[in-house]
């Protein structure tokens, strides 16, 4: 089993809504600056700021952070998976995510300067433009929500 140092740990989260018609929409980020870790839209993902910072507050706080989402515009906040994201360089990244329905997805308060654009894509859309690394995980985030149907 690998080990991964902490600059190789992210904590995530993918926000959800279904729109009037039914259809699953997923929340992605793309960064201001590709040295914050691309030029695509990818998942809304952070370091753990401090040691004892549990898991699921650093989830929110990267949604608020990077996509403005705040804690009072999600219901069924919760963890869904620890998988790992391979990166085209060989590098992986441990990612501990966690997905929350969102209430009202019109109502997002400003985004961090880390944040270039948000974006809102179909669920069927997504996978193929995003962040490679992120695709598998997306789609198996994918499968677990419409799962709980």
């Amino acid at each position: 089993m690998t080990t991964y140092q902490k600059k190789h740990k992210r904590v995530g989260c993918l926000p959800y809504h279904f729109d009037n018609n039914g259809v699953l929409k997923l929340l992605f980020m793309k960064p201001s600056d590709p040295k914050y870790g691309g030029s695509m839209f990818q998942l809304c993902k952070g370091k753990i700021d401090h040691k004892d910072e549990p898991l699921e507050e650093t989830a929110k706080r990267e949604a608020e952070e990077e996509l403005g989402l705040t804690v009072n515009n999600i219901s069924n906040f919760r963890f869904l998976f620890s998988e790992v994201a391979h990166h085209a360089s060989g590098r992986k990244t441990l990612i501990h995510l966690f997905t929350a329905r969102v209430l009202d997805p019109d109502n997002l308060v400003p985004f961090h300067y880390e944040t270039g654009e948000i974006v809102w894509y179909e669920a069927d859309k997504a996978v193929d433009n995003i962040r490679k690394c992120h695709r598998p995980l997306v789609s198996m985030a994918i499968e677990k929500i419409l799962m709980e149907l």
